[in-house]
């Protein structure tokens, strides 16, 4: 079973992943100015939807993930969903003013990513990515869901235990691709190494995450 798969089948649009995203979040995604074409990569239940819609933002949403994600029907914003789809294999050349990601693109291969992205930006469109923090308090009850899940036996059959594995194997990918201040000086300059300009990564307020942004040179 897809862990991811497993997590959003369960969500709703009216979760802290729909409508109702934490205060930190959302203060972010208002001052962002997004418009026009906008790529989600990670999009999970494409929370960034309804948030959209609520505010009247943007023209078109293309979101982007490794599991079967949905988003509800509309007819005031064009979507598309590559569901099942990792960003490596996609191909979108100039096609989008801004590319967000809410803890989602340091699941990626970033190495294969950040070009991808790069080339599917319009010149100038810009990037806005909120990352994990290893510092953070999500990454720190990941951590300690993961000894609860380590200390169970998996042996018996059934749902609840593939719940379980399946929370086991999503924890461990949150406290692995979570960033410390080194990770972070490496990824700014992948950045740079890519072509991005005016990069500025920035640590949110309680550690929650960082925040970066850049535009495409």
């Amino acid at each position: 079973m897809n862990a991811w798969n497993n997590l959003w089948e369960k969500e709703t649009f009216n979760t802290t992943f729909g409508r109702r995203f934490p205060n930190f979040v959302y203060d972010w995604l208002i001052g962002l100015s997004l418009d026009g074409s906008i790529l989600e990569v990670g999009c999970g239940n494409a929370s960034l939807v309804p948030f959209l819609l609520d505010n009247q933002i943007g023209k078109s949403y293309t979101g982007v993930d490794s599991a079967n994600c949905s988003a509800p029907q509309t007819t005031k914003l064009d979507i598309v969903l590559h569901k099942e789809t990792q960003m490596e294999d996609t191909s979108f050349i100039g096609e989008f003013d801004h590319v967000v990601s809410i803890f989602g693109i340091e699941y990626t291969f970033m190495f294969r990513t950040l070009p991808l992205v790069y080339e599917s930006l319009k010149k100038n469109g810009q990037i806005h990515f909120m990352m994990h923090n290893s510092n953070s308090g999500i990454t720190a009850f990941a951590k300690k869901q993961l000894n609860v899940h380590y200390s169970l036996d998996f042996k018996s059959t059934g749902n609840l235990v593939d719940d379980f594995k399946c929370e086991k194997i999503r924890h461990k990918e949150q406290v692995e691709s979570a960033k410390d201040k080194n990770d972070i000086e490496v990824f700014k300059c992948q950045l740079e190494n890519t072509g991005f300009t005016d990069i500025e990564i920035t640590e949110q307020e309680n550690k929650n995450a960082w925040l970066v942004s850049a535009k495409r040179g």
